[in-house]
């Protein structure tokens, strides 16, 4: 019971919070009886919550990040002037560590916040070609592990990493940083910070509240990716790791007004748009046992599990993760389970490379990002090995000037 209107409430994570036009209450889902209660000076637009904080947005302090014990944090201002618009649901996402807003005064480019300092990071940042209408961040991994699942005005889905590497590469004219550093024709022929489309007529998406597993409603179906970075490993699997559910029953459930409202363990709570009716649809349970695996560590026990069940879409995820991981047995059993003959002969060649630094450029090659490939070779003294790359791949012009500047 409050004094005041009730005017936001969020649950998730063991804990609910509750706003009113003065004062936010945060309670534990097991003790109701305690809640942490702070004061509020304005009116709240937007609250977003994680494992560990929660997020409050209102046009005079901007946005408020705190803990579930209603300790503040820290306060990102993203604007002198803030509009409600600007603080919406769909314009900021909140993850452990990080905070996602789109750019109120470029609205084509999501900019990042530490969750903790509320300074923005400068080093990472997604720019796409048009106006982004909503924006999601991955809750599971550390800050550079992290993606974002946005969609442009054109109703389009893409995926990108948070990182965005190629802003240290080059200068603010475009030319190269370095000597060592890769020119801007490479760069874009590899497609650093170049976002992966993953879907169209896209109304709504959302991240598992605990993996890497991405969900939206996409022309009718209720999209799910088990393990939608795959696309930046090998995108030929992308099609193995996504699962299609179709309105079937003619109830138009995923209607362009539908809402995903929440998705954790195996269930989807999807917002029916017709009528505000709230259904819950489930998903495969064996990704999050795979991933479960991984955590600990335990790659046999992963590729146990996947013999066992003998899924595509289980070798698929173990084999992405065991090249993201530089397991190269376990993803060359996942590549032979998935009859890829071709990959697993050039990751058994990528086994006999003696250096580590080496190992992991052939790796980079084999996901696309060819300047990564060129920079680690570069950074570790394998200049011969850098031309050989480029060699390889036809690339003579480059081949050439690094055979001027390095030998």
């Amino acid at each position: 019971d409050h004094r005041d209107k009730v005017i936001k409430v969020s649950i998730g994570y063991g804990h609910l919070v509750v706003c009113t036009t003065t004062q936010c209450a945060s309670y534990d889902v097991n003790r109701f009886a305690t809640p942490a209660v702070f004061d509020l000076r304005d009116a709240v637009i937007t609250v977003s919550q994680c494992e560990k904080l929660f997020l409050l947005a209102d046009c005079m302090q901007g946005i408020s990040i705190c803990t579930y014990e209603g300790r503040l944090i820290s306060t990102i201002k993203i604007a002198v002037n803030i509009r409600p618009e600007m603080v919406s649901t769909s314009h900021v996402s909140l993850s452990p560590d990080t905070v996602a807003v789109r750019d109120p005064s470029n609205h084509k480019v999501i900019q990042f916040y530490d969750a903790s300092s509320g300074k923005r990071l400068k080093d990472f940042g997604v720019s796409h070609h048009l106006e982004i209408t909503d924006l999601c961040v991955s809750q599971r991994g550390s800050q550079s592990d992290r993606k974002v699942a946005f969609i442009d005005k054109n109703k389009d889905m893409y995926l990108a990493p948070l990182l965005a590497t190629s802003s240290n590469l080059l200068t603010q004219n475009g030319a190269p940083a370095s000597p060592n550093s890769p020119p801007p024709e490479l760069i874009a022929a590899a497609g650093n910070i170049v976002s992966e489309k993953l879907a169209t007529m896209v109304s709504s998406a959302k991240w598992h509240d605990e993996f890497e597993t991405l969900v939206a409603i996409s022309d009718g179906h209720l999209a799910t990716w088990y393990l939608p970075s795959v696309v930046f490993v090998d995108r030929d699997l992308l099609t193995n790791v996504k699962h299609l559910r179709s309105d079937d029953n003619g109830e138009h459930e995923f209607t362009t007004n539908a809402l995903i409202h929440d998705f954790s363990s195996t269930r989807i709570g999807v917002r029916r748009g017709s009528d505000g009716a709230l259904l819950t649809f489930g998903i495969s349970p064996y990704p999050s046992m795979l991933f479960a695996h991984i955590q600990r560590h335990d790659w046999d026990g992963a590729v146990r599990l996947c013999r066992f069940l003998g899924e595509p879409m289980l070798w698929s995820i173990l084999a992405c993760l065991g090249i993201r991981s530089t397991e190269l047995r376990t993803a060359g059993i996942a590549y032979s389970a998935l009859g890829s003959l071709d990959k697993v002969r050039y990751i058994e060649s990528v086994k006999e490379i003696p250096s580590p630094e080496g190992r992991q450029a052939e790796l980079a090659v084999f996901g696309g990002r060819l300047h990564e490939a060129e920079k680690v070779l570069l950074q570790a003294g394998l200049t011969y090995r850098a031309v050989d790359l480029h060699t390889r791949l036809y690339s003579w012009e480059r081949a050439l000037e690094l055979s001027l500047i390095h030998i």
